[in-house]
Formats: structure tokens, sequence, C-alpha cells
């Protein structure tokens, strides 16, 4: 009886083995390597200067926002003497309040390492997703 488990045992750890491996073997070109990423990512920065590029999930900065047009265009004014336009600063209305919005990332580390740079200045600076 106990010998009979045993190999019963062996044969169910055998069989599931075997699936792990063919699963394992379909999947191994889902495999990322770390010089595919690079890849990958400096082929998404050179999609985002297409004009016909599709939009994709991102990141940007959110420096200010107010109903008051003329204060966000003072900001976006800042913002711009600062960075000396290395990055694109837009003021767009989201009723009922006209928001600043600065540079456009793929990833929210690249967000960050900007609001770190702008924090000192535009301290209710805030990273928010959207379509890049």
């Amino acid at each position: 009886m106990k010998k009979t488990q045993t190999i019963l045992s062996y044969i169910l750890l055998s069989i599931t083995t075997l699936i792990a491996s063919a699963w394992v073997f379909e999947h191994s070109g889902d495999i990322v390597k770390p010089t595919e990423l690079i890849a990958a990512q400096e082929s998404q920065k050179s999609d985002r200067l297409k004009p016909n590029a599709k939009t994709r999930d991102g990141f940007t900065i959110q420096l200010f926002f107010s109903d008051d047009k003329t204060a966000a265009d003072n900001i976006k004014s800042k913002f711009d003497s600062q960075f000396s336009n290395k990055y694109v600063c837009t003021v767009e209305w989201y009723e009922p309040n006209f928001k600043v919005f600065a540079g456009a990332f793929l990833t929210r580390a690249e967000a960050v390492a900007l609001l770190y740079k702008c924090k000192d200045s535009f301290p209710r600076a805030m990273i928010v997703k959207t379509k890049i």
C-alpha cells in the first residue's frame, strides 16, 4: 500500500513537472532582457517626437490650478523662464479651473526627476497620469 502511494506520488510529481516545463518553454520568449528594455525605451522616446504617434499612458507634472487664467499664465511663464523651454508647458481649461502642466513622460521615474527640480518654485506641483 505504502509503495503504491509512493509510486503515485512520483507519477504525479513527474506530470506536474512536465506541465510546468512545457509552460515555461512556451512562454520563454516573454522574458525581457535588460538590453531589450533599453532599446524599447529608446524607441518609445523617438515615437513621442513623431506627430502621428499613438497616444499612450504616461505622466506629467501639474504645476498649478486655479479659475484665474492670468495666474495660470504667470505660472507657465515662470516655469518656461526657469527651465529654458526644456519641457513643454501648457495651460489647459478643465471646467472650472485652468491647469498648468509640464513635461510628458513615459515613466513615473522621469516625472519624479522633474518634480524634484521644480518643487521649491512650485510647491503645489504633483505627478498626474495622462495620455501622452
